[in-house]
């Protein structure tokens, strides 16, 4: 039988054979039932086997998986169970493993519970009234390394750093974690040291001379097992890597603001020179980064432009120069100055006309204002002032809503923004009726209008009652000022007899009727 030696020609009695299986070598007791045994595998099939072998290794870490093996005398011709036990928590096995139809043999799985000490562990096969046995010793597991940390994906020539190495559990004893990198500018420790009791250690690196930019690899090694993480390393000083301005266009007269920006802090303050095509840009020689910044600020003017034309503004610093795009323009007669709405709160589909107003007399061939907006309504996307004009009107058609909503519109020129709103708002409706719903003869009745919504305007709530006996003074309708959302009606309570009720309703124009039933009692 494949991995099985020592099983040879025996004949009656016990005969003490040593077997291996898959390099775990056990001693096993065969005893002999006639004829000649060239091995396991060419056993004949019996209906009686007995157990004559347990394989198991010798010794196993702790938290680690057991493989065993257990042998019959010959090929079982059905099924068969061959009970396992264990004598200690260390070691936990299966209840059985069964031989299968055909073979002489079974491996079974385990596993090592996590130990702080060696502990032997007694396992046990047994088939029939055969038991065999052997002793596993379960080491307690070492302390495996799990992981590598840097503070840092990248530093710089003359910086300095830390780094942890970590594992899998509490180090029973000091252990020692072997530390590399593939570049010698990089200065690290050969090794960390874990105490006894702690699951990790730091370490601290620092970095020399960096003549370009590249990648390092640093190393953690303990045992087998290997940890890297890839460490950037850049050439001392910082180096400009942006510029940008507040805004694509300008006019002349206009003023804005510039930022340079630095691929890492500096370390000390650096002066990045600055230029335009264009004198008509006036922006300042050079701007200072402070120490310990990523960027520096700077502000520009536009002098007298004669035509709109595009100026190249550079940052430059140590050879390295960014640029950015300033389309200026004349300044034009006139700026926008306002949007006026003739209404900010309107029911839907309501009208509103809008107007936009210029600083000033609007340039020859008038001016165009651009109009953008959002929400329930339509209107035109430009409005053009005249020429000579300030201002210019424009239509703005507000769509029916459900609920309260809002139309956002912006109006620009030549960098200037405007954001007035409106508000659109459902038809106004009664929306309940509230009052003292029991009222006695003689006393006055408070019934209370309520609307949806304030009202726009002056709204008229038409009111009804019946039997009209019970109110009889109840007006036919009542108008709710404009801003408000109640109204209060005081009413006489008539003369009845009995417990008698009234429903009261109350609508506006188009909206529908809400009703409310009171109580007479006397």
């Amino acid at each position: 039988m494949a991995g099985m030696r020592g099983l040879g020609r025996f004949k009656g009695g016990l005969v003490r054979r040593r077997v291996v299986f898959s390099g775990a070598t056990l001693i096993g007791m065969i005893g002999g039932f006639g004829g000649t045994a060239a091995g396991v595998a060419e056993a004949k099939t019996c209906c009686d086997p007995h157990l004559i072998a347990m394989a198991l290794p010798g010794r196993v870490p702790g938290g680690s998986t057991i493989t065993g093996r257990v042998v019959v005398s010959c090929k079982v011709d059905h099924d068969t169970r061959v009970v396992l036990r264990s004598g200690s928590k260390a070691a936990v096995l299966p209840g059985w493993v069964t031989v299968k139809r055909g073979s002489a043999q079974a491996v079974f799985h385990g596993r090592t519970t996590v130990v702080a000490s060696p502990t032997r562990a007694v396992l046990a096969a047994r088939l029939g009234h055969t038991t065999k046995s052997r002793v596993l010793v379960v080491e307690a597991a070492g302390a495996r390394l799990s992981g590598l940390a840097l503070s840092s994906a990248r530093a710089t020539a003359g910086s300095t750093g830390t780094g942890t190495v970590f594992l899998s559990r509490p180090a029973a004893a000091p252990v020692t974690v072997a530390l590399a990198a593939t570049d010698p500018a990089v200065h690290l420790p050969h090794t960390v040291r874990v105490p006894a009791g702690r699951r990790s250690a730091h370490f601290a690196f620092r970095i020399g001379a960096v003549p370009a930019t590249h990648n390092v690899t640093v190393t953690a090694r303990l045992g087998r097992t290997t940890k890297t993480r890839v460490l950037v390393l850049e050439a001392a000083g910082a180096r400009l890597s942006g510029l940008a301005l507040s805004s694509a266009r300008a006019t002349a007269g206009s003023t804005g603001t510039g930022t340079v920006f630095l691929t890492r802090p500096a370390a000390a303050p650096v002066t990045v020179a600055l230029a335009a095509t264009d004198p008509a840009v006036h922006l300042p020689r050079a701007v200072r980064v402070p120490a310990g910044r990523r960027s520096g600020h700077f502000a520009f003017r536009i002098g007298a432009v004669p035509a709109t034309h595009n100026v190249t503004v550079t940052a430059r610093l140590d050879g390295t120069a960014k640029e950015v795009t300033l389309t200026v323009s004349p300044r034009s007669h006139a700026a926008l100055d306002s949007v006026y709405l003739d209404k900010t709160r309107v029911l839907g589909g309501a009208p509103v006309t809008g107007t936009v107003r210029l600083t000033g007399p609007a340039a020859p061939g008038g001016q165009v204002v651009k109009l953008f907006y959002r929400g329930p309504a339509r209107m035109p996307t430009t409005v053009r002032v005249p020429e000579g004009a300030a201002s210019a009107t424009f239509p703005i058609n507000t769509e029916r809503v459900t609920a309260e909503d809002q139309v956002a519109i912006t109006a620009s020129m030549a960098g200037v923004y405007r954001f007035p709103f409106l508000n659109v708002y459902p038809p106004i409706q009664v929306n309940q009726i509230l009052g003292t719903w029991n009222v006695t003869y003689g006393s006055t009745a408070q019934i209370k209008i309520a609307l949806n919504y304030p009202a726009l305007t002056d709204t008229v709530v038409h009111l009804s009652n019946e039997p009209v006996n019970l109110f009889p003074d109840l007006p036919a309708s009542i108008t709710i000022p404009a801003g408000h959302a109640h109204y209060t009606v005081n009413t006489r309570v008539g003369r009845f007899h009995g417990d008698r009720s009234t429903t009261v309703n109350a609508w506006t124009e188009g909206g529908p009727t809400v009703s409310q039933t009171f109580y007479g009692t006397c």
